[in-house]
C-alpha cells in the first residue's frame, strides 16, 4: 500500500515540478529516517530561497493530493499566505499556473504584498496598516 501512495505522489511531484520549474529534476532519497531532497543535483539546503519555496509548494500540493486520493480527504478552500515572497516574475507566473490546475478547489485565498502580479480573481480585498498600526480594509 505504501508503494502505491508513494508512486502516485511521485507522479504528482514530477507533474507539479514540470509546471513550476519547466523540468522534473527534483529528487527524494531516503537516508535512514531522513529524506534528502535535491533539485538539479543540489541539496535542498543549498538551494536559493525561491527554489526552496517552489519545492515546498510542490510537496504541499502532492501531500494534499495524497490525502485527497487515499484518505478521502477533501477541501474546497485553499489559503496561501505569502507564496510569492522569494520568487521572480516568471516563478510567480508558474506558481499561478500550478494553482490554476487545482480544479477541485472552489475557493482560493492568496495573501500577498506583491502588487505587480496579475492574479485571476473574483474579488480583491486590500488591507492597509494605518499610522497607528491598525490594519483596515480599503
Amino acid at each position: 500500500m505504501y508503494k502505491i501512495i508513494l508512486s502516485n505522489s511521485w507522479k504528482n511531484i514530477k507533474y507539479y515540478s514540470n509546471i513550476i520549474f519547466d523540468n522534473n529534476h527534483i529528487s527524494f532519497e531516503l537516508d535512514g529516517n531522513n529524506i534528502r531532497i535535491s533539485y538539479c543535483n543540489k541539496d535542498y539546503e543549498n538551494l536559493s530561497g525561491g527554489e526552496k519555496q517552489k519545492i515546498d509548494l510542490i510537496i504541499q500540493f502532492a501531500i494534499r493530493d495524497m490525502l485527497s486520493n487515499h484518505l478521502s480527504f477533501s477541501s474546497n478552500i485553499l489559503v496561501l499566505d505569502e507564496i510569492f515572497d522569494n520568487l521572480d516574475q516568471i516563478g510567480c507566473e508558474r506558481v499561478i499556473d500550478l494553482i490554476s490546475e487545482l480544479d477541485d478547489i472552489k475557493n482560493i485565498f492568496i495573501v500577498t504584498h506583491r502588487k505587480d502580479l496579475s492574479l485571476p480573481s473574483d474579488k480583491e480585498i486590500i488591507v492597509v496598516k494605518s499610522n497607528n498600526g491598525i490594519s483596515e480594509i480599503k
